[in-house]
């Protein structure tokens, strides 16, 4: 059987693939290109050398998504672009097996079935949410939610939201239902804050109405020019 290469066969058929290698070979070649060195890398995302020497030169099969997701942030580069896809490489355990690894393990094939991996966006700065420009973390859904591929989460930081929501519960938010009157809504601006509001009014020409969990007497009024990015809270992660 021959090894795991991205070289056409015989037959003109492309042999099979290992996407883990090939992240590898990804993130190598950029730390190469750009002369990065494995202790510059832990320092910016407060991890261990070793993490990344050991990934880059093979000791280890692969680092975990959440390793990955930390590089790429202390890099400020797109997830895809520093490793190629990482979709269903979630950590160790779920890397995908290839013949020469010995029996496949089901165990993945299972959890895709059961599970969709949401990205959550987001941090806490000086006591408001804000937006950031790629994923800090990716959160498990079941999959009978029925999310859309557009569907994004936060996790929620703010205290004066309490009780409607405990502190940290990740709300999965999606774009493509209905947004109706009395529904929770996340809603990220394009200043980069991100409101989750009850909704009183939502139209894509007119924008948001709503009101706040502090202060339900408010009313907010969001113009649809000023909308990044709303959806219809589906889900909460506690």
């Amino acid at each position: 059987m021959p090894k795991p290469n991205s070289k056409p066969a015989k037959n003109g058929h492309p042999l099979m693939q290992d996407p883990v290698e090939n992240q590898r070979k990804t993130f190598d070649d950029y730390m190469k290109r750009t002369k990065t060195a494995n202790t510059t890398l832990a320092a910016l995302t407060g991890l261990r050398e070793s993490t990344f020497r050991n990934y880059r030169n093979a000791t280890t099969r692969d680092m975990t998504l959440e390793t990955k997701i930390k590089a790429a942030n202390a890099l400020h580069m797109p997830l895809t672009d520093l490793f190629g896809p990482t979709l269903g490489l979630t950590s160790r355990r779920d890397t995908p097996r290839f013949p020469d690894d010995g029996p496949a393990n089901t165990e993945p094939a299972t959890r895709e079935s059961k599970h969709s991996m949401v990205p959550v966006y987001g941090r806490v700065n000086a006591g408001r949410m804000v937006n950031t420009p790629y994923p800090v973390a990716f959160v498990e859904v079941p999959a009978t939610v029925g999310l859309s591929e557009s569907a994004f989460a936060v996790s929620m930081a703010a205290a004066d939201m309490v009780p409607r929501f405990k502190m940290y519960e990740v709300l999965i938010a999606n774009p493509e239902e209905n947004t109706a009157v009395g529904d929770d809504c996340v809603i990220i601006l394009t200043s980069g804050e991100i409101r989750i509001l009850q909704c009183m009014e939502y139209t894509a020409d007119r924008g948001f109405t709503g009101t706040s969990y502090a202060d339900p007497q408010l009313k907010v009024s969001i113009k649809s020019n000023d909308i990044d990015r709303i959806g219809r809270v589906s889900y909460i992660r506690t």
